[in-house]
């Protein structure tokens, strides 16, 4: 069954009898399915730009300030510089960029895993704000790709 579908200009009136087959159930469903898709794309984006948020602050607000710096190189160290040094030690062994480089390319061989893809995209954020933009970049460009491809 069709429907017959009317466009009407501005300075007059056109009537163009064209049949417009209706929606099935399949296109229903498989619109449903990019639907959830475009929506897990979002939230994925979301996070990322939530963890490079994190990635800046913790930069900015923690590792890279002055009087942070200056006192946890003293030699009593505060308590609150354990976190600061175990982040340092962190973004040193290059964390962030080789686990957002790992699950990358995990994702980019098992494309059907869509965590695989959000956690590159994720730590990839994360490792470009924390000194690992190498391998952060890679990974965070693949993830994209990864769950770009997967709407295809």
């Amino acid at each position: 069954e069709a429907h017959r579908l009317h466009t009407y200009s501005f300075f007059y009136t056109l009537s163009i009898t064209e049949t417009v087959p209706l929606m099935t159930f399949s296109d229903q469903a498989s619109s449903s399915v990019r639907l959830r898709h475009d929506l897990t794309v979002a939230r994925v984006l979301l996070w990322g730009c939530v963890a490079g948020a994190v990635g800046v602050a913790l930069r900015y607000g923690l590792i890279e300030l002055s009087f942070f710096r200056a006192s946890c190189e003293a030699d009593v160290l505060p308590l609150w510089c354990w976190p600061r040094r175990i982040l340092t030690y962190l973004f040193d062994f290059w964390l962030f960029g080789a686990v957002s480089a790992v699950c990358a390319a995990y994702g980019v061989v098992k494309p059907e895993s869509p965590r695989a893809a959000a956690m590159a995209v994720i730590f990839g954020a994360v490792g470009l704000a924390l000194y690992n933009a190498g391998p952060a970049s890679v990974g965070l460009v693949f993830g994209l790709a990864t769950l770009a491809r997967q709407r295809l």
